[in-house]
């Protein structure tokens, strides 16, 4: 009896919906059925909508930070111009006495010896290839690029510290890469090369000229982390990373590679380690 009951049950719900259906006019029906689209097709459409309206913020957001890239970079270029003057003094100076001597030579109607010659144009040949080398290295930082490649960091280390050697020789501070030279990164060799610029401008900067005679900055290299440190016997701010442009710039470049940025007050100074993805 109780099966029975159970099996009679449905039925009359069944029953129900169908009585309910024939009592409802053609129009009300047709009425909800089209409702029922409207409401569909408009909650599609305003998703279509808030993904096109996600992409479009996302692709702003990657232009501005492109665009506060780049214009760091313009406003070192006052900076990286008087760097390469500098560089460059020495070699042209260099190229103008060589070619003194040759007129001189040659005015006076004198033999040259043939090794003068060799050394003197070796001299001639060096000098243009530093000078040569110097403005590859302001132009592969300076231009724009999103090539990701595969780089040397040690290289690209000694690439952006002829960038700004004389600041470097004019404080009198003693550079050294060591660790693993044969540490790697796939990334924007230049985005990277702005990293490395600005972490050794802080650490140049951070020097007192009463506070510290032999000042040195010890860059290490290892699969596992970069680190700078220096021995300027300066603090930074807990705050550095999100206060000012330039490790703040430094920690979004890094992000975009799924590295951290992490600082360190030492007794000697400052250590800023890059926490590569392994």
């Amino acid at each position: 009896m109780l099966e029975s009951m159970q099996t009679y049950e449905p039925l009359m719900d069944q029953q129900l919906v169908i009585s309910l259906f024939q009592h409802i006019h053609p129009l009300w029906f047709y009425g909800i059925i089209a409702i029922t689209f409207f409401l569909i097709i408009t909650i599609s459409l305003w998703n279509f909508m808030l993904r096109r309206k996600v992409e479009r913020v996302i692709k702003l957001n990657l232009e501005n930070q492109k665009i506060i890239l780049q214009h760091a970079k313009q406003a070192a270029l006052g900076t990286l111009i008087g760097n390469i003057s500098h560089q460059w003094r020495e070699p042209l100076s260099n190229l103008s006495s060589i070619n003194l001597m040759m007129m001189a030579y040659l005015e006076h109607n004198q033999t040259i010896d043939k090794a003068l010659w060799y050394e003197k144009l070796k001299s001639v040949e060096n000098t243009l290839d530093f000078m040569s080398q110097t403005m590859q290295n302001f132009l592969e930082f300076y231009k724009p690029s999103s090539q990701y490649d595969t780089f040397n960091v040690s290289q690209s280390i000694y690439q952006t510290l002829s960038i700004i050697e004389t600041h470097i020789l004019a404080d009198n501070v003693h550079i050294e890469v060591q660790g693993d030279m044969n540490v790697e990164i796939y990334g924007i060799k230049n985005e990277f090369m702005q990293v490395w610029l600005n972490i050794i401008n802080n650490a140049l900067q951070a020097f007192h000229p009463e506070r510290v005679e032999k000042r040195k900055i010890i860059i290490t290299l290892s699969q596992e982390k970069i680190t700078f440190c220096d021995n300027a016997r300066g603090k930074i701010a807990e705050n550095a990373l999100t206060k000012g442009l330039g490790l703040s710039m430094c920690q979004t470049i890094l992000e975009k590679y799924a590295q951290k940025l992490l600082i360190c007050n030492t007794k000697e100074g400052v250590c800023v380690t890059i926490l590569r993805k392994t």
